[in-house]
């Protein structure tokens, strides 16, 4: 089972849902809806918290969040199925790249041993997280004002 703190929900699992419906809406060039975006975030944040209650390895529950992130596309925002299933893979792909180059400089700031103590106090996990959380919703951010720049040139 891998648990997270409610720390680490607020501290990173709501930041990361909210950014990743976001990048679902830029991705997929839909237009933005408030209403969708709360609900699909809330929708999101919950699943993904209770998948981590299931007792399955570290990569099903993470393919649990791809296959829920395809089905609420699908289903709420209306957006055809393999436009779903790239926005989501691309998302998740994006945001374990930026997990993997935050852990990689923490390897090169700190020896081994301290990134094992980090990674064990939810806080200091936490904190470690905000720069690859940061980073996403920028890329998120610039894809989303690029799609729109074109809408308002055409």
């Amino acid at each position: 089972m891998l648990r997270i703190s409610l720390l680490e929900l607020v501290m990173k699992g709501i930041p990361e849902g909210l950014i990743s419906i976001f990048g679902i809406f830029a991705l997929s060039k839909t237009k933005f809806d408030w209403k969708k975006f709360l609900y699909l975030s809330l929708s999101l944040i919950v699943l993904t918290y209770l998948f981590r209650f299931l007792p399955v390895g570290y990569c099903i529950h993470i393919l649990l969040s791809i296959m829920s992130m395809i089905l609420i596309s699908i289903i709420v925002l209306q957006i055809h199925f393999l436009t779903a299933i790239k926005t989501s893979f691309l998302i998740i792909i994006i945001i374990l790249f930026l997990e993997g180059v935050t852990l990689c400089v923490l390897n090169c700031i700190f020896l081994n041993d301290k990134v094992c103590q980090i990674m064990m106090n939810p806080l200091m996990k936490s904190l470690a997280g905000i720069p690859s959380t940061i980073i996403f919703g920028a890329i998120m951010t610039i894809i989303y004002v690029n799609y729109r720049k074109k809408i308002i040139q055409n």
